[in-house]
């Protein structure tokens, strides 16, 4: 067994519970607030950061705590935050110095997985804190492609209005943004993406049968989306 097991699991696990009193304590017998669990090499900010407990957050920072510790995973406080979506959280880890844009280990930053959390608020946050917005992960998605992929029209429009480039963006499997809204049939994604330029005539290139070699259109017919076929028929998809 690992120190950590033995020693700085009720760091985390105070932390993990929203245990304030219990954090207290624990760190008052002299606990490294810096701790990592043996699993992930995680801290206990991190734990209070993912369920969103601030004041459990504070208390850590006050103590010391390494807002911007990657884990084995590359993941840190405010991808943790970000992935909960606590906005207050997020916001007093910028305003106290964590890194915005460290990556994890699928080559994503908090502001990536803010995109595809569904808050606009987190969104507009860290894109203030300077998020870039044509960032690749490892499968070459960028956050608007994490954005379509989890079917936020109100995150993609910003996006779009941020300067997100539309046209011509594909992943490792030449999957273009419209054509993931294309096969899951968000025919209010399709249109967005229309009017902001997507070829829609672009085709899935790569990938497995029987999707290869398919367009927008192709897909919206092999998937039942009537309403999705009928934009891109009028937008000139062939």
């Amino acid at each position: 067994q690992r120190l950590t097991e033995l020693v700085d699991f009720p760091l985390h696990f105070a932390a993990n519970f929203g245990d304030e009193a219990g954090v207290v304590e624990v760190l008052a017998e002299g606990v490294d607030v810096n701790a990592t669990e043996a699993k992930r090499d995680s801290t206990a900010v991190m734990f209070a950061s993912e369920r969103g407990f601030l004041p459990i957050v504070k208390l850590l920072a006050e103590k010391g705590a390494d807002l911007s510790h990657a884990n084995k995973l590359g993941y840190t406080a405010l991808h943790a935050a970000t992935r909960g979506r606590h906005l207050e959280v997020v916001k007093y880890l910028l305003a106290n110095g964590a890194a915005a844009n460290i990556k994890d280990g699928r080559g994503r930053t908090p502001f990536f997985t803010a995109a595809e959390s569904g808050s606009l608020e987190l969104v507009r946050l860290l894109k203030e804190h300077g998020a870039d917005l044509e960032e690749k992960d490892i499968k070459l998605w960028t956050p608007l492609y994490a954005a379509v992929n989890s079917g936020s029209v109100e995150i993609t429009k910003y996006l779009i209005e941020q300067g997100a480039r539309v046209k011509n963006e594909a992943d490792k499997s030449s999957r273009s943004p419209l054509l993931a809204a294309s096969f899951s049939g968000n025919a209010e994604m399709v249109q967005l993406l229309i009017d902001a330029g997507a070829d829609v005539n672009a085709k899935l290139s790569v990938g497995h049968r029987p999707y290869r070699d398919m367009s927008a259109l192709q897909l919206a017919q092999k998937e039942g989306h009537e309403e999705v076929v009928e934009i891109l028929k009028k937008a000139g998809a062939e």
